[in-house]
């Protein structure tokens, strides 16, 4: 390939990209705040990577809550966070390093988009056009409320492309890459969402395409004979992972309380966790005039309510698609019908209705008939599926529409005209429509004249280019306005935490008082978030309905204020007792309660010096050398929980429940090394194997794909 065609084939791309990063400045460089679910994620994160940077697999977090698990939840084994890294060691602060890879990823999840329309169409120019209406789609645009969506999708999207492109190659390496993303699904947050995806996908497909099913399963099933080594590694590298995943949750499962939903779920809890009417609205899209069919009450105000020149910057489902997308679809109704439309049409349909969860009674009759409908909630993280599926369906709309265009019949011109004009007067509204739709409407109308007309233009590189500015004009002013939005964010503890460096855990006798908004409910959240980039102590059991505690410390939580003496006595760490005050541990918070009252004065450790010293600390465990003149009982005011294993002077010892939710043990006089670990299902050991394995098989389906490649080149 010349040179001057290889910078022109990176510079279509290069600039799109860039132009979303101009757009987005303020927050890739730190000038504007991200908010709270992204946070959050940028949290665990630099927790997880801080102490991997140790060589700690880190499975406790002894800064919150009194001490709870740290929950893998954003993808620890994904090769992504080494950018971060990689980032941070060439100088860049952690902030602004997680800022720009979550922002690569986003790039990813865009070419996985233009890879698999690639794949299904064969011109490579509605597949660039696909690429574009989703690198401007609501997808990139909830990177900065709720990353989340993006860590979940990526991988699903490549997933997909695999599955096509191995029904079209039969490529070794296809399967390889294809059992990865599946890899990376089962550890990142909660698969539920993408096996909706696939298996509403496949019902579809068995309908509508029986035979390609079975010939899909047939040439699994006839490479997997041609490979049997490569089979066995593909379905175990998959095992590996789903177990990881079921070690996880029963982790969870053994004595924690997640907070972040009922201990039940019930329909009320997950029906309002869709995609919110306003969102549906606010898009002028098929789906928000299949929307105003079913709530015909509000068709009147949702052009005033719904705008698109006021998205809140923590909307975090944020429903989007280019304005081009929706003229196309409805001048489709010119465009001739196949399969395929039906096939993608249908599936967004289903999905959009599934994630509408209270508008429709199709995900109550999921809750109540499907297993596992019944145990998951924020269905709105089918967002980023649908727009997607929304943006393939265009595209099959408008190859076909652009090809008859190409016929001059002038009845489907005059009806195309007709549709253009009706969409821009409904949704004419001087004050609230941007104007850029205005301009979008007015262009495509005149595009598709001159292309019914047979203008000779249109059929090269200045049609494409009309088309282009078509698509992105509009998702300029929208980006533009949602990024202004971002200056409303304010908040200490995200500034605070945005400047905190990368440092080692250090261990304190007594947890510091830290000021609290509590009017302000999110603030309190970021606190809590900033306590886990830090890494120092929370000195309470902060009242928020996010984390994951002990079940103990759950219980006794909300008795510190009614306990006489108890919030001071809960801050030091250390309490030495002459005698075991754990034979018989309370069986209630307040049974409890009311032992404490009784109980003998404990020693209070301010520091080192009173027969403590601390020699290690780290998020799994602890190290104490201790020199008492008698025995003693030890208790350790973080919470109890029975992965935890204790040594003295090498020796096992037991660990009792003390003091309802903490730790405790009888300590032999003189001097004695103490250690405490953490020690979860696997053990740390395992778990650095396995994530040196998902690093591996990575590599070793990219040399395939390489080798793949030069195969098709000779």
């Amino acid at each position: 390939m010349p040179l001057f065609t290889r910078v022109k084939q990176l510079l279509k791309f290069v600039l799109p990209i860039a132009l979303w990063c101009f757009l987005y400045r303020g927050l890739l460089w730190g000038k504007l705040l991200i908010s709270e679910d992204t946070f959050a994620v940028f949290a665990l994160v630099k927790y997880f990577l801080v102490n991997l940077k140790m060589g700690i697999f880190a499975h406790w977090n002894p800064f919150m809550h009194w001490g709870m698990g740290h929950v893998f939840q954003v993808g620890e084994f994904n090769p992504l966070w080494m950018v971060t890294l990689l980032l941070n060691a060439l100088g860049v602060d952690f902030y602004h390093a997680f800022l720009w890879t979550v922002a690569l990823y986003l790039v990813v999840a865009a070419f996985g988009v233009y890879a698999l329309l690639r794949r299904l169409f064969p011109e490579e120019f509605l597949a660039y056009l696909g690429f574009l209406l989703f690198l401007f789609s609501g997808v990139g645009m909830t990177l900065f409320t709720q990353v989340t969506l993006i860590l979940l999708f990526v991988p699903a999207i490549w997933f997909f492309y695999f599955l096509v492109e191995f029904y079209q190659t039969r490529r070794t390496a296809s399967v390889l890459l294809l059992s990865f993303t599946l890899m990376l699904i089962a550890t990142t947050y909660i698969p539920f969402y993408f096996a909706t995806v696939l298996m509403v996908a496949l019902i579809l497909g068995v309908v509508l395409y029986p035979s390609v099913v079975i010939h899909l399963f047939q040439d699994f099933m006839a490479w997997a004979r041609q490979n049997p080594f490569l089979a066995i590694l593909a379905i175990g590298a998959v095992a590996v992972a789903v177990t990881t995943s079921v070690l996880n949750w029963l982790f969870l499962k053994s004595d924690f309380m997640v907070l972040a939903r009922p201990t039940v779920m019930t329909y009320d809890s997950v029906k309002d966790s869709g995609i919110p009417i306003s969102e549906a609205l606010r898009d002028q899209s098929l789906f928000s005039l299949f929307i105003q069919l079913l709530q015909a009450p509000i068709l009147v105000n949702a052009r005033e309510i719904f705008s698109l020149d006021n998205i809140a910057y923590d909307n975090q489902r944020i429903f989007y698609v280019p304005a081009l997308a929706h003229l196309v679809l409805l001048c489709g109704i010119v465009a001739r019908l196949n399969k395929r439309m039906v096939y993608w049409g249908f599936l967004g349909l289903v999905l959009f209705l599934i994630a509408l969860a209270r508008l429709t009674p199709v995900y109550g009759l999921l809750f109540k008939y499907v297993p596992c409908f019944d145990m998951f909630r924020n269905i709105f993280l089918l967002t980023p599926f649908i727009i997607t599926i929304y943006i393939i369906f265009t595209v099959e709309v408008f190859r076909s529409f652009w090809l008859k265009a190409a016929s001059r019949n002038y009845v489907s011109l005059f009806v195309a005209v007709l549709v253009i004009g009706l969409y821009g007067l409904l949704w004419s509204r001087p004050g609230y429509t941007l104007h850029t739709t205005y301009a979008v409407a007015v262009g495509f109308l005149v595009v598709t004249v001159l292309r019914f007309l047979g203008v000779s233009f249109l059929r090269g590189r200045w049609g494409k280019a009309a088309l282009v500015g078509l698509a992105v004009i509009s998702p300029m002013e929208v980006l533009f306005l949602h990024a202004r939005q971002f200056s409303h964010n304010h908040s200490d503890a995200i500034v605070k935490a945005a400047h905190t460096p990368l440092a080692p855990p250090q261990f304190s006798f007594v947890r510091q008082i830290t000021q609290y908004d509590e009017t302000k409910a999110n603030d309190i959240y970021r606190w809590y978030n900033w306590h886990i980039i830090a890494m120092q102590d929370s000195d309470r059991f902060i009242t928020t309905k996010y984390g994951y505690p002990t079940y103990w410390s759950y219980m006794l939580a909300p008795m510190v204020e009614s306990i006489p003496g108890f919030k001071d006595y809960v801050r030091h760490k250390f309490i030495v007792y002459p005698q075991n005050i754990s034979s018989q541990p309370a069986t209630s918070p307040h049974g409890f309660a009311k032992e404490f009252v009784l109980r003998p004065n404990g020693i209070l450790i301010n520091g080192p010096g009173q027969g403590i010293t601390v020699q290690r600390f780290n998020a799994n465990q602890i190290s104490l050398a201790v020199d008492f003149p008698t025995p003693r009982f030890l208790l350790y005011n973080d919470s109890f929980h029975p992965f935890w294993k204790a040594t003295i002077n090498g020796k096992p010892v037991p660990i009792s429940r003390a003091n309802f939710a903490f730790k405790g043990l009888d300590i032999p006089a003189g001097r004695a090394e103490v250690h405490l670990e953490f020690r979860p299902l696997g053990g740390t050991i395992m778990y650095m194997f396995l994530m040196a394995f998902f690093y591996f098989y990575f590599g070793f389906g990219l040399q395939q794909w390489r080798r793949d490649r030069r195969r098709l080149a000779l």
